[in-house]
């Protein structure tokens, strides 16, 4: 069993399991051998999803536009997140280690390492990643047996979904990393409210460290305090922008991939509205036209939700240091004060798409307004199918 006493042992399993899939570079001593284990993989994949398609005869379940469209939007994305991952390798490996510095920070100031904890998140993660992932494939595996009418077909869901589920392991990853930066706010977040203690004797009690009693040491113990968490705020603000440059391309392609699926998928619930159901083949595609719905949705609303608490965490700090302002204390630092507050204004903590859309509740607005949208065009625009596969 791993001893999780660092951040990369912390999250091993999430990073273990994209490496097996393809993903990043496993060992930083013999990158090459993990960049040929990559492209191998991929390529045989490739060779096999398309040796799959065409011997059981399925690529007429493929050729609509729509279906076309996304399928190239999720193959894009994977590539672009295996080039990313490589290229990006060392840059994140550096970014690991600036936040394991931010915890031995937090660690002086009396806050305990949460590396257990995030072990244990990254094992549930994996394995709620790997139960989605099995529904999923189950819930096709019907699909195209009442499709096929060829027991051969139950093995096409598990090669034909395998890059959207390296997706979405992509996309956890994220969202578990975002998580943990989250708590290391909540924290600085802690001690500088902690500074906001009028009685002196109770700050006293909120650090690890035993302060002094003379007067002139406990202010220099607050001073030491907000120094050190306003350099610790600043720096986790510089992390959590390196990890959304890192992944920035590949959120934003599932982003657009998010928008094809889920726009063609309200498309094809109306149109069998219209058609009375005439082309269901069974209940159970019902089950999983909801399932994959749910899947997308659920996924956008985490990775939003977990930028918008971020990013309202790391804002926070504007209005707590305002109020030390206030303070008799601090009044030989209120100039450095002052100058920190204007970069939390002038540059807050946003989560940006390749700097075309931000992160957070504003997107989903937008989301569900452009696909209603598209909805609207394409009902009046296209016409109803005459057979199954023109869906």
């Amino acid at each position: 069993m791993i001893m999780a006493n660092t951040i990369e042992k912390a999250v091993y399993p999430l990073l273990l399991t994209a490496s097996v899939l393809g993903l990043g570079v496993y060992s930083p001593k013999k990158p090459y051998l993990s960049i040929l284990y990559n492209i191998t993989v991929w390529i045989a994949y490739g060779c096999l999803y398309y040796y799959t398609v065409t011997t059981l005869k399925a690529e007429i379940w493929f050729q609509s536009i729509s279906t076309m469209l996304y399928i190239q939007t999720g193959i894009l994305a994977i590539i672009t997140s295996i080039i990313m991952s490589v290229y990006q390798d060392k840059r994140f490996r550096i970014f690991m280690k600036r936040l394991a510095a931010v915890d031995d920070t937090l660690k002086e100031l009396g806050t305990p390492e949460i590396y257990r904890q995030l072990h244990k998140y990254s094992k549930r993660v994996l394995i709620g990643w790997f139960v989605c992932t099995h529904m999923a494939n189950s819930f096709d595996t019907i699909w195209w047996f009442y499709a096929m009418k060829d027991h051969r077909c139950i093995i096409i869901p598990y090669i034909t979904n395998h890059f959207h589920h390296v997706h979405m392991l992509e996309n956890l990853l994220f969202i578990t990393l975002l998580w943990y930066i989250g708590t290391r706010f909540d924290k600085v977040n802690e001690h500088m409210r902690c500074l906001l203690i009028k009685k002196e004797y109770g700050l006293r009690y909120a650090w690890r460290k035993p302060v002094l009693t003379t007067r002139g040491c406990i202010t220099d113990k607050y001073k030491c305090i907000l120094w050190t968490s306003m350099h610790v705020h600043l720096e986790l603000c510089q992390i959590a922008r390196e990890l959304n440059v890192m992944f920035g391309p590949q959120l934003t392609m599932e982003i657009v991939a998010y928008l094809i699926y889920l726009t063609i998928s309200c498309d094809y619930i109306i149109k069998h509205v219209q058609t009375k159901s005439h082309y269901i083949f069974s209940p159970f595609t019902w089950i999983d036209i909801y399932f994959w719905i749910f899947l997308h949705v659920a996924g956008l609303f985490c990775l939003n939700y977990v930028c918008e608490n971020v990013s309202t965490k790391a804002n926070e700090m504007e209005k707590i240091i305002h109020q030390l302002t206030d303070f008799l204390r601090y009044a030989d630092v209120r100039d450095e004060i002052y100058q920190f507050s204007l970069q939390i204004i002038y540059h807050p903590l946003k989560f940006t798409g390749l700097g075309l859309f931000y992160f957070g509740n504003g997107l989903l607005r937008k989301f569900f307004m452009t696909i209603t949208t598209f909805l609207i065009f394409i009902i009046q625009m296209v016409p109803i199918p005459k057979k199954a596969t023109d869906f």
